[in-house]
């Protein structure tokens, strides 16, 4: 099976490296890791292509995008990166897509994801499966309500399946999440 993973680490590597040993372990598939974040090297194995899209990241206080390179505009990152993300899924075709955290988490991503989920779910690169990766502990939103209207909005028409990585005897996606007994797919 062929299957991009996408991760958007914009302040620290936590996702990242979470993203790199998830990756790590379809050793049986032909598997394409994209990162957004800031250079970082990594080790990976055989059946795993990386791909760096132009780095964008987030202040401290996760309010606006950086650019990795001081001389380059958020806008034209931006479109760089949809281009390149539209280029990669045209030429691969995948069979799963895997989306780590959006739409829980990194909507400012919203820009290249919304897009191509859209264009997933219209079929333009074949019949692909799109699954939003998650962990279990959500952080606390201001505006509780609208943010659990539009997740569950984005995972209805964009998404297949939510795979949550945790340990249930810690913490369960309810105590962070509070609707997710109406969450529309697959929960594993």
């Amino acid at each position: 099976m062929k299957i991009i993973f996408y991760c958007q680490y914009v302040w620290g590597m936590g996702h990242l490296f979470r993203s790199v040993e998830f990756v790590r372990e379809l050793s049986d598939h032909q598997v394409t890791l994209i990162a957004g974040g800031q250079e970082v090297d990594i080790e990976l194995p055989d059946h795993v292509t990386f791909l760096r899209l132009p780095t964008l990241y987030m202040d401290e206080k996760f309010t606006r995008l950086i650019p990795g390179n001081p001389g380059q505009h958020v806008d034209d990152i931006q479109r760089e990166r949809k281009a390149i993300l539209f280029t990669l899924f045209e030429n691969q075709r995948p069979d799963l897509f895997i989306v780590e955290l959006f739409p829980f988490g990194r909507t400012v991503f919203g820009f290249e994801l919304q897009p191509l989920l859209q264009s997933i779910r219209e079929g333009r690169f074949g019949n692909v499966k799109s699954v939003c990766s998650l962990r279990d502990i959500l952080v606390e939103k201001k505006h509780a309500r609208a943010y659990e209207e539009r997740v569950l909005s984005y995972l209805k028409h964009y998404f297949d399946l939510l795979l949550i990585h945790s340990d249930e005897t810690l913490l369960t996606l309810d105590e962070t999440f509070w609707r997710v007994h109406e969450i529309p797919v697959p929960i594993y």
